[in-house]
């Protein structure tokens, strides 16, 4: 994030700010309205832009420069004794183009994304990044990747519990667990915030049922809810933005830690 630009005072969510939806790895890429348009379009070909941001004597934003609009300046002047390819960028700008600022959230702002490809974020004075549909798209995908992740793990979670605690020892199991003086006390299941999932299976008097599954890895297993009960938090307020290490170990504590005790569940059952 440029040092001259305030750091937004909304936390990120799957809108924004448009700062934050700009893919970290992306390098800011500008052309000079000087050069030449056979320079724009190598260096295009050669980075696989499909558009670059054009910036005049000032280094302030003048417009941009894609393959539309040197296809459009083409056919202007296919009578034209000059070669388009050897003429300055300037020759071929496009004014087709949205630039919005940097705590900019992209839903309250009306963007109809099937129409446009892209958005230019930052100011005509300072530019920061460029941010097209499949940004958007993979962070929208990132966090309902965790979201879907989220809820499999709290569902898989309750049924692990169901499973090993009988249904006559689940009420007393449940008034174990603490209660804030203004709540009411857990009476199912679906009651239970994710914190107390913990709480629950490391308590004194509930332990018994669980450790013949868990065993000594009780500590880990802690460990791993915990962690994952803050992922949770941060991506349910949006406090920070989904990853795919988010994802990566979601799952790997659904698979590796509840789908596998589950199924040591499942054996003695059996």
């Amino acid at each position: 994030m440029p040092e001259d630009f305030p750091s937004p005072k909304h936390r990120p969510g799957p809108f924004g700010p448009a700062q934050a939806l700009i893919p970290e790895s992306q390098k800011l890429v500008t052309i000079s309205d000087s050069q030449l348009v056979w320079e724009a379009l190598e260096l295009m070909s050669d980075q696989g832009y499909s558009q670059l941001p054009v910036l005049d004597d000032l280094n302030h934003l003048c417009g941009i420069f894609s393959y539309e609009s040197f296809a459009q300046r083409s056919f202007e002047l296919r009578g034209a004794s000059n070669k388009v390819v050897d003429l300055p960028v300037r020759e071929c700008l496009s004014n087709r183009y949205r630039l919005i600022p940097p705590d900019t959230f992209i839903d309250t702002e009306g963007e109809n994304w099937s129409e446009r490809d892209f958005v230019l974020v930052g100011t005509r004075e300072k530019l920061i990044g460029i941010l097209t549909l499949t940004d958007v798209w993979a962070v929208l995908n990132d966090f309902a990747e965790c979201f879907v992740l989220l809820f499999e793990i709290e569902t898989e979670l309750r049924e692990f519990i169901a499973e090993v605690i009988p249904d006559e020892h689940l009420p007393n199991a449940l008034a174990c667990l603490k209660s804030a003086p203004n709540e009411r006390p857990v009476g199912s299941l679906d009651d239970m915030t994710f914190a107390q999932y913990n709480e629950l299976i490391n308590n004194q008097k509930v332990w018994p049922h669980f450790k013949e599954i868990i065993g000594s890895h009780k500590g880990l297993l802690s460990v791993d809810l915990t962690e994952v009960a803050n992922i949770r938090n941060e991506i349910f307020h949006f406090r920070k933005r989904a990853g795919n290490a988010d994802a990566d170990r979601l799952r790997r504590f659904r698979d590796n830690k509840i789908r596998y005790y589950r199924e040591i569940q499942n054996r003695k059952r059996n």
